[in-house]
């Protein structure tokens, strides 16, 4: 009620605009507000849903490294990549840089054209599992990618 005298004796000041307009848009406006509050709340309750579901998030990449590693994937059946996997090993079995910071080797290309098989070889090439040994993960990254949780993993 007070807003609505309030509103009154300002609509009284300004008598071109109507009573009702200006109630018309201060409703609006606690609409948004209610709407962007009710957002936040489910958006923060989505964010405790996926920590709850992802509660050991180190088991899903661990279970992705098992199926990743290259012991379930048949390599005699690939065919044309053996230049383009020694480059990667070769990338990877250069000795570290001066600085000792974690380099990064991006494999870029269309869809379906063998990025993610060539790292599976490189990632399972014997020189990279001797070089490397308790050092190497496999963390297969979407579009949809949260970085957060790669973080903590990593």
């Amino acid at each position: 009620m007070k807003a609505s005298k309030w509103l009154y004796d300002l609509c009284s000041l300004f008598p071109c605009c109507g009573k009702s307009d200006m109630l018309k848009q201060l409703s609006l406006g606690q609409r948004v507000k209610d709407l962007t509050a009710e957002l936040e709340a489910i958006n923060k309750e989505r964010q405790l849903n996926e920590v709850q579901i992802a509660c050991d998030p180190l088991d899903h990449f661990r279970q992705l490294t098992r199926q990743m590693n290259g012991s379930q994937m048949n390599f005699a059946r690939v065919k044309g990549r053996g230049e383009e996997k020694e480059a990667v090993v070769n990338m990877l079995l250069n000795e570290a840089t001066p600085d000792d910071n974690v380099e990064v080797i991006s494999l870029l290309g269309l869809g379906g054209i063998g990025k993610m098989t060539i790292a599976r070889m490189a990632f399972a090439d014997p020189r990279v599992v001797d070089r490397f040994k308790e050092e190497r993960f496999w963390i297969a990254l979407s579009y949809s990618c949260d970085n957060d949780l790669i973080k903590r993993v990593m």
